[in-house]
């Protein structure tokens, strides 16, 4: 039998995975600036280094991403 300590932290785990995937769907310039400074250790990298159309795309990319990981999330909420 699994404690049911496992079961919350796996929840929390979740939940807190929604929240990162709902804003990237919300704000999706803050994501592009969080892996920017991931990426590349600058906040703005990205807007400098690839041309307006690019950047377009990528924001889209986050979104799409984002929502990807909330209707994930939301699957692996109703199975546990």
């Amino acid at each position: 039998m699994i404690p049911e300590f496992w079961f919350r932290w796996l929840y929390i785990v979740i939940l807190v995975f929604m929240l990162f995937g709902s804003s990237m769907v919300i704000m999706p310039e803050v994501a592009r600036d969080l892996f920017s400074l991931l990426f590349y250790s600058s906040p703005g990298e990205f807007q400098a280094r690839y041309p307006v159309g690019a950047n377009g795309y990528i924001l889209f990319a986050h979104c799409v991403l984002g929502a990807t990981m909330v209707g994930w999330d939301a699957t692996m909420l109703l199975t546990l």
